[in-house]
């Protein structure tokens, strides 16, 4: 039983874990996991999501914004492994178009939000 959690430990202490741990963090410090650990926002206010003043985030925003941040990442990602596949041209645009498309959407409904503020 021993061994099993040693291989555990050396999987989630890897370099690419890690790197992915890390990144999901930063999603969330950027999102507002901080504000939302110390000031306790309700989740909603009533029928809003989004708070409608700069001076506060609710638990709701706050799950929205994670999530539209991360699908910026994942776009970019996606645009960052395409010339991975030069060799494959119809998938390196299928990455590509679908990255950029991701980005474009994410970046569209983030200032949507920000312009509910």
């Amino acid at each position: 039983m021993r061994r099993g959690a040693s291989g555990v430990a050396s999987a989630l202490l890897s370099e690419s874990a890690l790197a992915w741990l890390l990144l999901v963090f930063s999603i969330a410090i950027a999102a507002g996991l901080v504000y939302v650990l110390a000031e306790r926002p309700p989740f909603s206010l009533g029928t809003y999501i989004i708070y409608p003043g700069t001076g506060s985030q609710t638990t709701s925003e706050f799950l929205v914004l994670l999530f539209l941040y991360a699908l910026a990442v994942a776009g970019l990602l996606l645009v960052y492994e395409a010339p991975r596949y030069r060799s494959r041209p119809n998938l390196a645009t299928m990455f590509l178009v679908t990255g950029i498309a991701l980005a474009f959407i994410s970046v569209t409904l983030l200032l949507t939000v920000y312009g509910m503020k």
